[in-house]
């Protein structure tokens, strides 16, 4: 990408890259993460020598707490709540604070915590512990807070963004369906309306900026609407994440969405429906508005209309 003069400052990092207890289907459920480390078969140097080559702070994937990991063998000064399929410390403070000091040499910039509704779902302590899930969310955000970095929250539940909105360190979370199976993923509006309310920003997934084939990927493609996906990222005020392969980006596309710099030229605040979609009662509309203001020109409103 340097080659070609894509400006990316960050790179984002899925489930792949560290061991789980079971094998994950095509959508990316199933197992539950055992030690979040690099893989040698994925990563044989480890992510500090992967960091040394890409030189940009790193965005990397966490899912939900096997009930045969490491940490529960290891770290036996810590307890946990065991359930079938996922556990959760006793204490998440003491915890994550622990956790979050083994990733010397990343450049872990931003810790997201994916599937929070399997962990939750999946471990009883976090549906009967009045104090639990509050405790889990505080412990992963001061964790995190305390070693200089940021969380994104992904597949949460509505409480748990409502309780992100006293967590400074929870600056974004998911707001659209997984990218490969999602018909419209990119109609993230409705819940940026909720996000935004939060001080949340609403990430939409990473998406494909051209419309080639993509080989090796989850999905092959080709985009069937790139220019939307573009516009809808840039819109949402949270990161452009565009996911091709080698030598499929579409440079000039990507390129419209931020300064040559990297600076993503993003609106004042996210796109959300408008009011005549709420006066129509109409869920589905994908009519949205958002503005800027500039100096010298005033409020310069956009409008989107997919219907």
């Amino acid at each position: 990408h340097d080659s070609i003069g894509v400006p990316f400052k960050h790179w984002q990092f899925d489930s792949w890259f560290y061991p789980k207890d079971g094998p994950v289907s095509h959508g990316g459920g199933g197992g539950a993460v055992t030690n979040w480390t690099a893989l040698t078969s994925v990563f044989p140097h480890g992510m500090a020598y992967i960091q040394s080559k890409l030189k940009v702070p790193m965005v990397m994937h966490n899912r939900q707490w096997a009930t045969r990991s490491d940490y529960i063998k290891q770290w036996t000064d810590i307890e946990w709540y065991v359930s079938e399929k996922a556990a959760v410390p006793k204490d998440p403070v003491k915890f994550f604070e622990r956790f979050f000091t083994q990733q010397d040499g990343w450049g872990l910039a931003m810790y997201e915590q994916d599937w929070m509704v399997s962990e939750y779902q999946e471990v009883q302590a976090l549906q009967t512990n009045i104090s639990l899930g509050d405790l889990w969310l505080f412990g992963m955000a001061a964790g995190a807070d305390g070693s200089g970095r940021t969380v994104q929250y992904c597949m949460p539940l509505p409480g748990q963004i409502l309780a992100a909105a006293a967590l400074p360190a929870v600056t974004n979370a998911r707001a659209s369906d997984d990218y490969f199976h999602g018909k419209d993923q990119w109609a993230i509006g409705g819940t940026a309306l909720f996000h935004w309310a939060l001080n949340i920003l609403p990430f939409k997934d990473g998406f494909y900026s051209s419309a080639y084939r993509q080989v090796g990927g989850q999905t092959e493609g080709p985009e069937p609407n790139p220019d939307r996906e573009a516009l809808m990222a840039t819109l949402s005020c949270a990161m452009v994440g565009p996911m091709d392969g080698i030598y499929l980006l579409n440079i000039s596309r990507i390129m419209a969405t931020c300064r040559k710099d990297g600076m993503i030229l993003k609106p004042d605040r996210p796109a959300t429906p408008t009011d005549a979609c709420f006066r129509a009662k109409d869920p589905g509309c994908q009519v949205y508005h958002t503005f800027s203001d500039v100096r010298g020109w005033g409020r310069v409103h956009y409008y989107f209309n997919n219907d």
